[in-house]
């Protein structure tokens, strides 16, 4: 996202000494044609962003459903496009620190990103941000909820009168870490008593379904009759989506061949791509199994390499600069990576094993063939035991005691009743094995689909016999698909092909 840079306007001091109290409806005509001529953009913003600036403006709070690459980021930018907002400041709670600093450039706006590498909650930092000069403030939930931050910059009067709004981005992590890791995130309604009233909340994700919704509405104190809801969908029409069982044993990899194909020479051979791992361990093992069938100066070249916030922010960022010029093909990954990187050419997105959620593989699928023109493929490979969950005699009634384990979570197949082996291969563990004799789709329908769960239905995308696109446009309530490329494994079986 392009603007300004801090631009000439009224002096802020009406703000300071009053507070600010919006801009009428009235006031917001033409308010397209005023933000592209403050950004000096080519084209105006689209209708969605509009609606987002103007609820902000006029003070009311918005949930912004939209997929990623969709322009988010100039919601949150787009209101400094007005000379009335010059002094103001937006506070935007992004939950990684590799995440925040990527933001900061992608604002083309004196911002800030209160984190370990810009000294945290200095006395400095602070007194800058309270007198207005970084109109965005990126932040953790933790530092914004700190009592260093509450007392130095939300308590003061000036502060108070000076902000425009508080954006929540990935807010979809307030339902899935808040009651967890990040239990901060389950506590930012509290905002709402310490900052003045009528401050509108902006949350934006691309990964909404209807239990996560739900979720993010209560925990941010939303009056649900009174907010803009913008959703978009999350649909990637330009990336093709492939769901099949590991063939090999697991501590192998080699379902993870097709990476690096066998005629690979140079290490432009080798498609651009990410490989999700939830574990740092594995991450390696996988960085190994594809040197073992690379030519040996791939490894001397470094071109494949794993990535996570076990390294340093430093050593991350020049792993994400060799990965952006092409030096590093393949960037094998945890989360670290797996929130607004904007890398526009990645032509492949892998996870390996079933993720916490259909939002997490969404997520980390968003990744791919983001740069206009692209196509890419999302591909999730899971555990055989995924089809050991036999989900036919799920109801409305009988999902939420079915999922529910203190000990092992709704990851676990034990969770559901244990399939047999006929309904295993009915619901497709044989599909895409070498050789390709088990691709046909046996089922040809749905499966129940309980979009409530705490994995969002994670089971009933891996065995559908329906459309993959279909599962996510239920669970996401999107627009009915119309795919630029060959949709999913279950539409095109030849897709498969590209994965073994």
């Amino acid at each position: 996202m392009s603007g300004p840079g801090r631009k000439k306007g009224p002096k802020p001091e009406k703000h300071v000494k009053s507070g600010w109290k919006g801009i009428k409806l009235k006031d917001l005509q033409n308010l397209g044609e005023r933000i592209k001529a403050g950004f000096k953009w080519i084209h105006q913003p689209r209708d969605y962003q509009v609606e987002a600036i103007r609820a902000q403006l006029s003070r009311r709070d918005i949930l912004i459903h939209a997929g990623t690459g969709s322009g988010k980021t100039a919601c949150v930018a787009g209101p400094y496009a007005l000379a009335e907002t010059k002094g103001l400041v937006t506070l935007m709670v992004s939950p990684l620190i590799a995440l925040q600093e990527e933001q900061i450039n992608e604002f083309n706006l004196k911002s800030i990103a209160v984190n370990s590498i810009s000294g945290g909650c200095t006395s400095a930092n602070m007194k800058k941000i309270v007198e207005g000069e970084y109109p965005i403030v990126i932040i953790s939930p933790e530092m914004l909820l700190s009592k260093c931050f509450i007392n130095g910059v939300l308590r003061k009067a000036e502060m108070g009168r000076r902000l425009l709004s508080v954006v929540i981005d990935e807010a979809h992590v307030i339902s899935h870490w808040g009651n967890g890791f990040r239990k901060m995130y389950a506590r930012l309604g509290i905002l709402r008593a310490l900052l003045p009233k009528g401050t509108p909340f902006m949350a934006m994700s691309a990964t909404l379904g209807a239990r996560v919704r739900n979720d993010v509405l209560t925990k941010l104190q939303y009056d649900e009759k009174d907010y803009i809801n913008i959703n978009l969908g999350n649909d990637r029409a330009n990336v093709s989506l492939v769901v099949r069982a590991i063939q090999h044993p697991m501590n192998t990899y080699r379902d993870l061949d097709f990476l690096v194909p066998k005629t690979a020479k140079v290490p432009n051979d080798v498609k651009k791509s990410f490989v999700y791992a939830d574990s740092v361990v594995t991450g390696t093992e996988i960085e190994q199994r594809l040197y073992e069938n690379a030519p040996k100066a791939f490894r001397e070249q470094g071109i494949i390499r794993p990535y996570s916030a076990a390294f340093s922010s430093e050593h991350r960022a020049q792993l994400m600069s060799l990965f952006k010029s092409g030096v590093v093909r393949i960037l094998i990954c945890t989360d670290a990576a797996g929130m607004g990187c904007n890398i526009p050419d990645i032509d492949i997105v892998v996870q390996w094993k079933l993720p916490s959620s259909i939002s997490s593989f969404v997520q980390r699928a968003g990744r791919a063939a983001r740069g206009h023109g692209r196509t890419g493929l999302a591909v999730l490979l899971v555990e055989k035991s995924a089809y050991e969950a036999d989900l036919s005699g799920l109801s409305d009634e009988t999902a939420i005691s079915a999922t529910k384990s203190k000990s092992k979570g709704v990851r676990q197949s034990s969770t559901y009743p244990k399939a047999t082996k006929d309904y295993a291969i009915m619901h497709g563990v044989l599909r895409g094995s070498y050789g390709g004799q088990s691709d046909a789709n046996c089922l040809n329908a749905d499966v129940y689909l309980d979009r409530n769960s705490l994995d969002e239905g994670l089971y009933s995308l891996v065995q559908t016999g329906q459309c993959r696109r279909a599962v996510l446009q239920s669970v996401y309530r999107n627009e009915k698909p119309h795919p630029t490329v060959p949709c999913c494994d279950l539409c095109c079986p030849d897709l498969l092909n590209q994965t073994r």
